[in-house]
């Protein structure tokens, strides 16, 4: 017996091992529910372009990895701008049935204070799709008012207007801190208009205090640093030309790592379609919106007033936007001021500039 013993430990030791190894294996490979949440993601997704809820209602979306344990999963939140004629009780029964073979545990909780409402989709006590549904959400509109610093007057017609432009000074103008303290003391949010190179330089000018392609590291932070103080606290900095220096990804990192020391965000006015500051903010965490549309590249009325329509559609269709005037064009605030009901009719609020970077549309990969 003992003899029989002898051989059968080797034998049970191996089983006992291959046993252990399933379990790692069944924990360490078979726990990772990425592949599952994908799964539910692309049902829930058809389930929503079904009833009428495409990407233009998603106001954001992001795309976070989580790790317990032996346990791995990707939680997909949507924040979803919900249609009037749009059910969610319903919504959720559709849902329901669509990921009937996956079988997921979901759940749903309105929120009456931020009149949200929240559907879960999960599995195993894990939360993996995750939908904010948003009443009466209008899409925000920021318009920017550029060139500020030459005349004083022209600033206090705009101001007066009671439409809550955003403006953007040049550094070294004659009313540049003037206009500065004015718009501090209103508590309004302003930004620094920094030259930089454009195309055809030097036979085209950006003025003072430009950035240049040939500038080395110290000199862009010479100008950005006296150019942020000569005007005092500005929310942020957008480029005045600049369809060469954008385009490069030196003096642009050089820029934006600056500016996100100094808790300054970047509006791209996108004089270059190929501008690398939308690459290099969202590289480094730079707090980033773009200009969508210029709306007065031709100064009539009725050419501004189609540009209006054209960034109301765009507004709409994202969520949110961003326009770009110039203070010294003639028939642009009167247009705005035209186009106010216009805007209301269509839905679209008029917000401060800072507003839109809690809400433009963009996704984000979050790792815990």
């Amino acid at each position: 017996m003992k003899k029989e013993m002898k051989y059968l430990r080797p034998v049970l030791i191996i089983v006992l091992l291959l046993v252990l190894s399933a379990g790692v294996y069944y924990f360490v490979i078979e726990k990772d529910y990425s592949g599952y949440t994908l799964k539910l993601d692309e049902k829930v997704n058809e389930t929503l372009l079904k009833n009428g809820i495409t990407d233009a209602d998603v106001l954001s979306h992001t795309w976070q990895e989580k790790r317990s344990g032996f346990f791995s999963w990707i939680v997909i939140t949507k924040e979803i701008r919900q249609p009037k004629k749009i059910r969610i009780d319903q919504l959720q029964e559709e849902i329901t049935k669509a990921t009937d073979a996956l079988q997921p545990e979901i759940s749903l909780k309105r929120d009456k204070e931020t009149r949200t409402v929240h559907l879960y989709l999960g599995k195993d006590k894990k939360m993996l799709v995750h939908l904010v549904f948003r009443m009466d959400i209008k899409a925000r509109l920021a318009l920017v008012i550029d060139d500020l610093g030459y005349d004083e007057k022209k600033v206090e017609e705009f101001l007066s207007s009671g439409i809550p432009f955003s403006y953007s000074l040049f550094p070294k103008e004659r009313y540049s801190k003037k206009i500065a303290a004015l718009l501090q003391e209103r508590k309004i949010p302003y930004l620094l208009h920094l030259s930089m190179e454009p195309k055809g330089y030097p036979k085209i000018n950006p003025g003072k205090q430009a950035l240049l392609l040939s500038m080395k590291k110290k000199e862009i932070l010479a100008i950005v640093r006296d150019s942020l103080k000569a005007i005092g606290a500005p929310a942020g900095v957008n480029n005045h030309m600049g369809s060469a220096f954008t385009r490069e990804r030196y003096g642009m990192h050089v820029l934006l790592s600056e500016l996100k020391k100094q808790n300054v965000f970047f509006l791209d006015s996108v004089t270059a379609i190929d501008s690398s500051g939308e690459f290099l903010a969202k590289k480094i965490n730079e707090p980033f919106v773009k200009n969508d549309l210029f709306l007065d590249v031709e100064d009539s009325t009725q050419a501004t007033k189609a540009k209006c329509m054209q960034i109301v559609r765009i507004a709409k269709m994202n969520g949110s936007a961003v326009a770009i005037g110039h203070i010294h064009k003639k028939y642009l605030l009167s247009v705005l001021i035209e186009m106010q009901p216009v805007f209301e009719q269509e839905g679209i609020e008029l917000v401060y500039l800072d507003k839109l970077l809690e809400t433009k549309n963009t996704v984000k990969r979050l790792k815990k």
